[in-house]
């Protein structure tokens, strides 16, 4: 992922989030259990919005994951050299890197909470 913010170029396009879709996990052809991931504190569910911009080969459509689900428009979108479908809104990409660091550093203090009481 970090990836992206180091080596991505910017393009612009729009995030379609359409909340209709996001109840039904069938709609968009996936099995229910692709849409939750498993974190500290239990399930959660992912929401996943269709990202349209333009590449060198023409307009570009894929479902990604996001962690603003609304519509936006001419947002930032980060794309691989070399990769013209590898397009990711950077501003969830933002959001990804942090909640990782957060998390690990989460794991690491309770582990280190969990060894200190374990070994009185």
């Amino acid at each position: 992922v970090r990836l992206y913010l180091d080596c991505g170029r910017i393009v612009f396009g729009d995030v379609r989030y359409d909340e209709s879709l996001s109840g039904d996990l069938f709609k968009r052809g996936k099995p229910s259990w692709w849409f939750y991931n498993f974190n500290c504190l239990g399930l959660s569910k992912n929401e996943y919005a269709d990202v349209v911009y333009t590449s060198e080969f023409g307009a570009v459509t894929k479902m990604v994951r996001t962690y603003q689900p609304f519509y936006r428009e001419r947002v930032a979108i980060l794309v691989l050299d070399g990769y013209p479908k590898s397009g990711l809104p950077k501003r969830d990409i933002e959001i990804d890197v942090a909640s990782q660091d957060s998390s690990h550093l989460f794991a690491i203090t309770a582990i280190s909470i969990f060894w200190l009481f374990f070994t009185l």
